[in-house]
């Protein structure tokens, strides 16, 4: 199959690295592939040797762009990524001069969609979404469900691989292996529920351990960690481009979002075997379920518990950790692949009959 991927995303967000690794695989698999995106998108450095198109600066020049490049590379299957992406691609679909390509559209995200216009498009012949509780959200907006296909997100295991030894990075933090590690991987925005985290470690009393977290700022979060009186036990790691090198050093995975689908980070903290405690929100629970620690989003209080019984008995947190690694093969993005490269042919079976 030749397969296109459309994303309107100018950054490496965690939905862009998904169809890149996706993509990757298509390739792999021996389809002919190409990754459209905006000009100077900065998931092109991640991986030069994709079959990156760069859409132009103005977008007022993208409808005619685009339509040339499909005239010109012949997809079987076209793919949409991110909001904007797939607004494009439910209007001009229908316009295409030919209907035997597959068009398909991703939904990553659990919020309500504020226009369900794209959603409604007869030129989409399918929607993918990375979790249930995603999938139910736009069944809720008028999609109907057999339209609708779940793929999890996938985590490729180069994702897993440190740079660095664990001694290195106890030595490099001054952490004493004998402590426990509490970690968590978020950004500054308040739906990721920093400030919940933060309030649930001040809640553990008496107890010997470090905090790390990847990602948000240190100078967003200082005063309130002063005010809490934690500053000696949280490690602020800024932005981190291998995140293995400090998920081998946890003992402890927390995710304390107010809204997710299925974080990236969840997936991370499955490779390396860590027990995690999260909010029920969104597709966790549906992977969680039974394998974790699952507390009501923005309680400090119910984080603070679940991350204590964690800390305090090391045999449960081996469980949890073996049970939830068990799954990590269902997220290899050779998983995912073989899942999409189905349902793409079950879609032009399809439009062959027509």
């Amino acid at each position: 199959m030749r397969i296109v991927f459309f994303s309107s995303s100018s950054t490496s967000s965690g939905g862009t690295r998904q169809a890149l690794y996706t993509l990757q695989e298509l390739t792999k698999l021996g389809h002919k592939t190409a990754f459209v995106v905006p000009k100077n998108s900065t998931i092109i450095n991640k991986c030069p040797n994709t079959n990156w198109i760069e859409l132009p600066n103005n977008i007022q020049q993208w409808k005619d762009f685009f339509f040339n490049f499909i005239y010109n590379y012949k997809p079987s299957i076209i793919h949409a990524y991110h909001n904007k992406a797939i607004k494009k691609i439910a209007w001009w679909s229908l316009f295409f001069k030919t209907k035997k390509i597959a068009i398909l559209a991703h939904r990553g995200v659990v919020f309500r969609p504020t226009n369900p216009l794209p959603y409604w498009s007869w030129g989409i012949d399918c929607f993918t979404a990375n979790s249930q509780a995603c999938a139910q959200k736009i069944h809720q907006i008028g999609v109907p469900r057999q339209k609708i296909e779940v793929v999890y997100n996938c985590l490729p295991p180069n994702r897993t691989l440190p740079t660095i030894d664990k001694k290195s990075i106890l030595q490099q933090l001054h952490i004493n292996p004998q402590e426990v590690v509490i970690g968590t991987i978020s950004g500054n925005s308040p739906i990721k529920g920093v400030n919940i985290f933060l309030r649930a470690i001040s809640k553990l009393k008496d107890l010997s351990f470090k905090v790390l977290i990847l990602g948000a700022n240190k100078e967003k979060w200082i005063d309130l960690v002063q005010q809490l009186k934690i500053e000696h036990l949280v490690h602020f790691l800024g932005h981190q481009e291998n995140v293995a090198n400090y998920l081998q050093i946890m003992d402890i995975f927390c995710i304390p979002s107010l809204s997710e689908s299925i974080p990236n980070t969840l997936l991370e903290a499955i490779a390396f075997n860590l027990p995690v405690v999260a909010s029920k929100v969104g597709g966790i629970p549906e992977i969680l379920e039974g394998k974790g620690i699952l507390v009501s989003p923005g309680r400090s209080d119910e984080l603070a518990q679940g991350l204590k019984k964690l800390y305090l008995n090391k045999k449960l947190r081996n469980i949890l950790g073996e049970k939830l690694g068990n799954l990590r093969k269902n997220f290899l993005p050779q998983t995912k692949a073989k899942q999409l490269e189905t349902l793409y042919q079950k879609l032009l079976r399809k439009k062959l009959c027509f």
